[in-house]
């Protein structure tokens, strides 16, 4: 075992982020009354190598509602949350670590709120939709660094088998949106349901994204982090399957390039790739919000494998 002082010394010369065990400080403020509200939304238990976590699950009243309805084409959409929030690092060598700040602003703080909220997209455009929280956020169990890792694609795949049994769904649609598109691409491989998966403003190459936004690092605090570039080799074929990239040629937080090259990949090993830039709804230039509601709702419509 390396002595504490002489870790201490590596961590000082080299600032690692593995030297100084990032991971061990990742730590993740959230507002209390978002948390506290949490516990009136439906959750599922999920299970990987051993471990539990409890999921949130979003709308899932309203999507049961959509379902039951005539006409229904047997898919199930599950749109994963990405983090609300932002990353502060903190330099100074005694305390080095990645905080992320959380901000449920634009969830008006109540995650009953938010919950309603979800169930009416799912009644209102008559196709089930889930939201499904990653763990560690949005009253989820786990850790942050799961999100980035094995583990935490683990738990999300283990929580989609039993939502697609529950729904008794033929087909499944995965979404996501920046950190989130990262989990739809990681999940991407393990899954031979995915009828079409949409994918906007996510870091699809976590190195390159790193060399974009050196503040976006944080993912090194995981445990075996899954680089979604790196799994398209590992993605089995399916010519049914159409997979959507989106991105913003101004996006400030995510770099459009890796993004293109993720899409490029793909269509280059054979799958069915529809790549379109496309204008944000907010200031960064980052949230291609249109354009992923249009694309998913499009997604959800259309009729399944037979």
């Amino acid at each position: 075992m390396v002595p504490k002082f002489v870790g201490l010394l590596v961590c000082v010369l080299s600032m690692s982020a593995v030297a100084c065990g990032r991971e061990e400080s990742l730590n993740i403020i959230e507002q209390p009354e978002f948390n506290q509200s949490s516990a009136l939304v439906p959750d599922v238990e999920a299970e990987f190598t051993g471990r539990a976590i409890s999921l949130k699950v979003f709308g899932l009243a309203g999507a049961h509602e959509a379902a039951q309805r005539d006409g229904w084409n047997r898919r199930l959409t599950v749109y994963f949350l990405s983090v609300p929030g932002r990353v502060h690092q903190n330099w100074w060598p005694l305390s080095v670590g990645t905080e992320i700040r959380i901000d449920y602003a634009q969830y008006q703080n109540s995650a009953e709120l938010y919950n309603e909220q979800a169930n009416r997209i799912s009644r209102a455009q008559n196709v089930p939709i889930l939201y499904l929280s990653p763990p560690a956020v949005f009253g989820s169990t786990g850790e942050y660094s799961d999100i980035y890792s094995a583990s935490g694609i683990g738990f999300l795949n283990s929580a989609i088998d039993q939502l697609v049994e529950e729904f008794g769904a033929d087909e499944v649609i995965l979404v996501g949106q920046s950190s989130a598109g990262n989990i739809v691409g990681n999940l991407l491989p393990l899954r031979s349901d995915v009828g079409c998966a949409v994918i906007s403003s996510a870091p699809l190459d976590l190195v390159a994204h790193e060399g974009f936004s050196s503040s976006h690092d944080h993912y090194l605090g995981a445990v075996s982090p899954l680089n979604p570039i790196e799994q398209v080799s590992l993605i089995s074929p399916n010519d049914d399957r159409i997979v959507y990239v989106g991105y913003s040629e101004t996006d400030q937080i995510v770099g459009p390039s890796y993004q293109i090259e993720y899409a490029q990949l793909l269509a280059a090993s054979g799958h069915n790739v529809i790549l379109q830039s496309a204008e944000a709804v907010d200031r960064w230039g980052h949230d291609v919000a249109v354009w992923r509601y249009n694309r998913m709702f499009e997604c959800a419509r259309e009729v399944g494998n037979e």
